[in-house]
Protein backbone atom coordinates (compact mmCIF):
# COMPACT_ATOMS: atom_id res chain seq x y z
CA UNK A 1 0.00 0.00 0.00
CA UNK A 2 1.56 3.43 -0.73
CA UNK A 3 1.85 5.50 2.17
CA UNK A 4 1.14 9.24 2.04
CA UNK A 5 3.64 11.36 4.31
CA UNK A 6 1.88 14.01 6.52
CA UNK A 7 1.91 17.27 5.47
CA UNK A 8 4.43 19.18 7.29
CA UNK A 9 5.51 18.37 11.54
CA UNK A 10 2.64 17.95 13.61
CA UNK A 11 4.81 19.63 16.54
CA UNK A 12 5.41 22.76 14.54
CA UNK A 13 2.08 23.20 13.67
CA UNK A 14 0.61 22.80 17.41
CA UNK A 15 3.51 25.32 17.99
CA UNK A 16 2.90 27.99 15.33
CA UNK A 17 -0.89 27.32 16.55
CA UNK A 18 -0.06 28.43 20.28
CA UNK A 19 2.30 31.35 18.64
CA UNK A 20 -1.17 32.61 17.04
CA UNK A 21 -2.94 32.50 19.74
CA UNK A 22 -0.81 34.24 21.63
CA UNK A 23 -0.22 37.14 18.70
CA UNK A 24 -4.15 37.23 19.09
CA UNK A 25 -4.24 37.63 22.58
CA UNK A 26 -1.88 40.27 22.57
CA UNK A 27 -3.65 42.44 19.77
CA UNK A 28 -7.44 41.96 21.88
CA UNK A 29 -5.30 43.57 24.75
CA UNK A 30 -3.83 45.93 22.88
CA UNK A 31 -7.04 47.08 21.55
CA UNK A 32 -9.01 46.43 24.76
CA UNK A 33 -6.79 49.07 26.08
CA UNK A 34 -7.36 51.49 23.99
CA UNK A 35 -11.21 51.76 23.43
CA UNK A 36 -12.03 49.80 27.00
CA UNK A 37 -13.59 53.60 27.35
CA UNK A 38 -15.49 53.75 24.53
CA UNK A 39 -18.66 53.97 26.25
CA UNK A 40 -19.77 55.18 29.42
CA UNK A 41 -21.10 52.72 31.67
CA UNK A 42 -23.82 54.80 33.49
CA UNK A 43 -27.15 54.03 32.55
CA UNK A 44 -29.25 56.75 31.16
CA UNK A 45 -31.19 58.78 34.12
CA UNK A 46 -29.01 57.83 36.60
CA UNK A 47 -27.54 60.67 38.36
CA UNK A 48 -24.00 61.35 40.17
CA UNK A 49 -22.58 63.93 41.68
CA UNK A 50 -19.32 65.49 43.46
CA UNK A 51 -18.84 66.07 47.14
CA UNK A 52 -19.31 69.49 46.07
CA UNK A 53 -22.58 68.30 44.55
CA UNK A 54 -21.47 69.03 40.58
CA UNK A 55 -24.16 66.96 39.07
CA UNK A 56 -23.66 64.46 35.74
CA UNK A 57 -26.35 62.74 34.22
CA UNK A 58 -27.34 60.53 31.23
CA UNK A 59 -29.81 62.20 28.94
CA UNK A 60 -29.33 59.45 26.09
CA UNK A 61 -26.93 57.89 23.66
CA UNK A 62 -25.74 61.18 22.65
CA UNK A 63 -26.04 63.91 25.23
CA UNK A 64 -25.54 64.66 28.86
CA UNK A 65 -25.87 66.80 31.52
CA UNK A 66 -23.16 68.29 33.69
CA UNK A 67 -23.47 71.15 35.65
CA UNK A 68 -20.60 72.34 34.87
CA UNK A 69 -21.90 73.89 31.88
CA UNK A 70 -25.93 75.86 31.41
CA UNK A 71 -27.28 73.30 28.95
CA UNK A 72 -27.19 69.81 28.18
CA UNK A 73 -23.79 68.64 26.01
CA UNK A 74 -22.95 66.23 22.97
CA UNK A 75 -20.98 63.80 23.88
CA UNK A 76 -17.82 61.50 22.39
CA UNK A 77 -15.55 58.90 23.67
CA UNK A 78 -12.20 57.97 22.18
CA UNK A 79 -9.77 55.98 24.00
CA UNK A 80 -9.41 57.57 27.45
CA UNK A 81 -11.14 61.22 26.89
CA UNK A 82 -14.52 62.46 26.95
CA UNK A 83 -15.70 65.00 24.91
CA UNK A 84 -17.98 67.47 25.82
CA UNK A 85 -19.77 69.83 22.10
CA UNK A 86 -22.69 72.40 22.83
CA UNK A 87 -25.38 70.98 22.00
CA UNK A 88 -26.55 74.55 20.44
CA UNK A 89 -25.36 76.20 17.42
CA UNK A 90 -22.21 78.11 17.76
CA UNK A 91 -20.13 79.74 14.98
CA UNK A 92 -17.17 78.64 15.88
CA UNK A 93 -18.41 75.31 16.95
CA UNK A 94 -15.78 75.36 20.13
CA UNK A 95 -15.66 72.63 22.58
CA UNK A 96 -16.75 72.99 25.84
CA UNK A 97 -14.34 71.29 27.81
CA UNK A 98 -12.52 67.65 27.59
CA UNK A 99 -11.98 65.37 30.13
CA UNK A 100 -9.48 62.60 31.33
CA UNK A 101 -11.48 59.63 32.10
CA UNK A 102 -9.93 58.00 35.24
CA UNK A 103 -12.61 55.85 36.28
CA UNK A 104 -15.73 54.31 34.49
CA UNK A 105 -18.12 51.85 36.33
CA UNK A 106 -21.71 51.60 36.71
CA UNK A 107 -21.89 53.58 39.97
CA UNK A 108 -18.63 55.97 39.22
CA UNK A 109 -17.07 58.46 37.16
CA UNK A 110 -13.49 60.16 38.00
CA UNK A 111 -12.90 62.78 35.42
CA UNK A 112 -9.92 65.42 34.92
CA UNK A 113 -10.62 68.25 32.95
CA UNK A 114 -8.03 69.30 30.54
CA UNK A 115 -7.48 71.75 27.93
CA UNK A 116 -5.82 70.08 23.95
CA UNK A 117 -3.40 72.34 22.86
CA UNK A 118 -0.73 71.68 19.67
CA UNK A 119 1.85 70.25 21.93
CA UNK A 120 0.00 68.67 25.06
CA UNK A 121 -2.70 68.25 27.21
CA UNK A 122 -2.91 70.01 30.13
CA UNK A 123 -4.27 69.04 33.68
CA UNK A 124 -6.52 72.34 34.60
CA UNK A 125 -8.47 71.33 37.62
CA UNK A 126 -8.68 68.57 40.62
CA UNK A 127 -10.24 65.13 39.44
CA UNK A 128 -14.05 64.74 39.56
CA UNK A 129 -15.37 62.27 41.48
CA UNK A 130 -19.01 61.82 40.43
CA UNK A 131 -20.55 58.94 42.36
CA UNK A 132 -23.93 57.60 42.06
CA UNK A 133 -26.56 59.82 44.17
CA UNK A 134 -27.85 55.60 45.60
CA UNK A 135 -24.75 55.13 46.99
CA UNK A 136 -24.97 58.69 49.19
CA UNK A 137 -28.13 58.05 50.43
CA UNK A 138 -28.02 58.43 54.13
CA UNK A 139 -30.74 57.56 56.19
CA UNK A 140 -32.70 59.87 58.23
CA UNK A 141 -32.98 58.14 61.62
CA UNK A 142 -33.54 61.59 64.00
CA UNK A 143 -35.13 64.16 62.47
CA UNK A 144 -36.46 67.36 64.74
CA UNK A 145 -37.57 70.17 62.70
CA UNK A 146 -35.91 71.79 59.29
CA UNK A 147 -37.13 75.41 58.32
CA UNK A 148 -36.95 77.12 54.98
CA UNK A 149 -37.00 81.05 54.88
CA UNK A 150 -36.91 82.64 51.59
CA UNK A 151 -36.77 86.56 50.52
CA UNK A 152 -36.27 88.04 47.26
CA UNK A 153 -38.22 89.58 43.91
CA UNK A 154 -41.39 86.38 44.25
CA UNK A 155 -41.77 87.60 47.42
CA UNK A 156 -41.52 86.20 51.02
CA UNK A 157 -42.24 82.40 52.85
CA UNK A 158 -41.38 80.68 55.76
CA UNK A 159 -42.20 77.06 56.21
CA UNK A 160 -41.07 75.05 59.70
CA UNK A 161 -41.71 70.87 59.42
CA UNK A 162 -41.71 69.26 62.75
CA UNK A 163 -40.69 65.68 63.87
CA UNK A 164 -44.53 65.57 65.55
CA UNK A 165 -46.09 66.16 61.77
CA UNK A 166 -47.17 69.72 62.25
CA UNK A 167 -46.08 72.06 59.71
CA UNK A 168 -46.48 76.18 59.52
CA UNK A 169 -46.59 78.11 56.46
CA UNK A 170 -46.72 81.13 55.98
CA UNK A 171 -46.06 83.27 52.33
CA UNK A 172 -46.10 87.09 52.97
CA UNK A 173 -46.38 89.52 55.72
CA UNK A 174 -42.52 90.02 56.42
CA UNK A 175 -39.01 90.57 55.02
CA UNK A 176 -36.09 89.55 57.30
CA UNK A 177 -35.75 86.15 59.78
CA UNK A 178 -36.19 87.86 62.64
CA UNK A 179 -39.77 89.44 62.07
CA UNK A 180 -43.08 87.84 62.68
CA UNK A 181 -44.77 86.05 59.45
CA UNK A 182 -48.10 86.95 59.36
CA UNK A 183 -50.96 84.78 58.31
CA UNK A 184 -48.75 81.80 59.52
CA UNK A 185 -50.79 78.15 58.67
CA UNK A 186 -50.52 75.58 61.30
CA UNK A 187 -51.53 72.03 60.54
CA UNK A 188 -51.02 68.37 60.76
CA UNK A 189 -50.02 66.32 58.10
CA UNK A 190 -50.48 62.32 57.70
CA UNK A 191 -47.95 59.62 58.53
CA UNK A 192 -48.18 59.23 54.51
CA UNK A 193 -47.31 62.92 53.57
CA UNK A 194 -44.23 62.65 56.77
CA UNK A 195 -42.92 59.63 55.43
CA UNK A 196 -42.68 61.46 51.49
CA UNK A 197 -41.52 64.60 52.77
CA UNK A 198 -38.68 62.34 54.90
CA UNK A 199 -37.93 60.44 51.85
CA UNK A 200 -37.63 63.43 49.83
CA UNK A 201 -35.22 65.06 52.06
CA UNK A 202 -33.09 61.86 52.15
CA UNK A 203 -32.97 61.22 48.26
CA UNK A 204 -32.17 64.90 48.18
CA UNK A 205 -28.62 64.23 50.48
CA UNK A 206 -30.37 67.37 52.80
CA UNK A 207 -27.11 66.28 54.79
CA UNK A 208 -24.88 67.33 52.16
CA UNK A 209 -26.35 70.82 51.94
CA UNK A 210 -23.86 73.00 53.58
CA UNK A 211 -21.92 71.82 50.86
CA UNK A 212 -24.35 72.97 48.14
CA UNK A 213 -22.63 74.83 44.84
CA UNK A 214 -25.30 77.29 43.33
CA UNK A 215 -26.79 76.13 40.46
CA UNK A 216 -26.09 77.45 36.77
CA UNK A 217 -29.69 76.40 35.59
CA UNK A 218 -32.97 76.24 37.41
CA UNK A 219 -34.74 78.48 39.70
CA UNK A 220 -33.04 80.56 42.84
CA UNK A 221 -34.61 83.28 44.48
CA UNK A 222 -32.94 86.18 45.95
CA UNK A 223 -32.22 85.05 49.23
CA UNK A 224 -32.47 81.32 50.85
CA UNK A 225 -31.78 80.19 54.45
CA UNK A 226 -32.49 76.63 55.72
CA UNK A 227 -31.95 75.03 58.74
CA UNK A 228 -32.50 72.19 60.19
CA UNK A 229 -32.20 69.38 63.35
CA UNK A 230 -31.63 66.03 61.60
CA UNK A 231 -29.18 62.84 62.97
CA UNK A 232 -27.79 64.80 65.76
CA UNK A 233 -26.68 68.00 63.59
CA UNK A 234 -28.31 71.17 64.28
CA UNK A 235 -27.14 73.26 60.85
CA UNK A 236 -27.92 77.11 60.07
CA UNK A 237 -27.22 78.38 56.27
CA UNK A 238 -27.79 81.83 55.46
CA UNK A 239 -28.26 82.82 51.86
CA UNK A 240 -27.30 80.09 50.34
CA UNK A 241 -26.55 79.08 46.90
CA UNK A 242 -28.54 75.20 45.67
CA UNK A 243 -27.33 72.38 43.73
CA UNK A 244 -29.87 71.25 40.93
CA UNK A 245 -30.29 68.22 43.31
CA UNK A 246 -31.26 70.47 46.61
CA UNK A 247 -33.11 73.00 44.35
CA UNK A 248 -35.68 69.86 43.03
CA UNK A 249 -36.31 69.31 46.85
CA UNK A 250 -36.96 72.94 47.40
CA UNK A 251 -39.45 73.38 45.04
CA UNK A 252 -41.46 70.45 46.40
CA UNK A 253 -41.29 71.67 49.51
CA UNK A 254 -42.06 75.07 49.19
CA UNK A 255 -44.30 75.20 46.29
CA UNK A 256 -45.65 71.62 45.91
CA UNK A 257 -46.34 69.67 49.11
CA UNK A 258 -48.43 72.01 51.04
CA UNK A 259 -50.20 73.98 47.98
CA UNK A 260 -53.46 72.72 48.70
CA UNK A 261 -53.48 72.70 52.88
Amino acid sequence: MLKIPAFGNTQTVGRNTDIMRVIATFIFLILFDNFSFGQLNQHVGQILITDSLLQFEIKNDSLLDISLNRLWCKYSIKNDTLTLKSNEKFEDGSYLNRFKILTNNSDSLFLIPVIITKQQVLKTADTLKFISVKKRLVALNSFNSIRIDEYGTWGSKRLVIKKDRIVQFSNRGYYLPNEPATDMKQFSISEKEYKKIIDTLTKSLILMLPYNKRALHGYDPTFIDISYDINGNSVILKDIGLSKLHWLMYKYLMYEAFKNK
